[in-house]
């Protein structure tokens, strides 16, 4: 497993400078080097708490698909920031 955001936008700013192209590329290149799973961080301040905002949850399911399509699991990490 590896713990996953991009470099340019770490922690909450992944999902707030949201790049499914960068995602792609980044769980691909993990797939090659035989990562079986990421983990991502769900940063409670981007999402919303305690309602989640919809652009955010639709933007959590896209990256699930896109690491499963790449043949990784995905282990969701809590933070409050």
């Amino acid at each position: 497993m590896i713990d996953y955001f991009p470099a340019a936008a770490g922690w909450g700013s992944m999902w707030t400078r949201w790049n499914p192209v960068q995602l792609q590329t980044d769980l691909a290149r993990i797939a090659s080097l035989h990562a079986n799973a990421v983990r991502i961080i769900v940063n409670a301040p981007a999402f919303g708490f305690p309602k989640v905002n919809p652009v955010m949850a639709a933007r959590l399911a896209q990256a699930i698909s896109i690491a499963a399509a790449n043949g990784l699991r995905v282990e969701q990490t809590l933070f409050d920031g």
